[in-house]
């Protein structure tokens, strides 16, 4: 099992944001249940920090989705083909 963040599509500010992390498993129920654990939060938590969110914090649920190729989302599974699944998890920045 592997998580991987996709930088580029991942937007901080000074105060919050949402970090996109993809699934390599490519079975969609063990894809979504790592995508929605502990570890894809850490990454996420990670990845806030170095993009320059202060002192980050995992915020909510992640939204989970498979992609195709191209890394669009896929609208309907049974007519387009999966290549990955992603994650889109939302930080904020710890309240005093």
């Amino acid at each position: 099992m592997s998580i991987t963040v996709i930088e580029e599509l991942c937007r901080v500010d000074d105060t919050a944001g949402n970090i996109v992390v993809e699934s390599t498993i490519k079975e969609g129920g063990l894809a979504i249940t790592e995508l929605q654990g502990g570890m894809a939060r850490r990454m996420a938590i990670m990845a806030a920090a170095k993009l320059g969110l202060p002192d980050p914090r995992a915020n909510g649920s992640a939204l989970v989705y498979p992609v195709d190729e191209a890394g669009r989302p896929v609208s309907d599974p049974l007519k387009q083909k999966t290549a990955a699944y992603r994650a889109d998890i939302p930080v904020t920045r710890r309240l005093v």
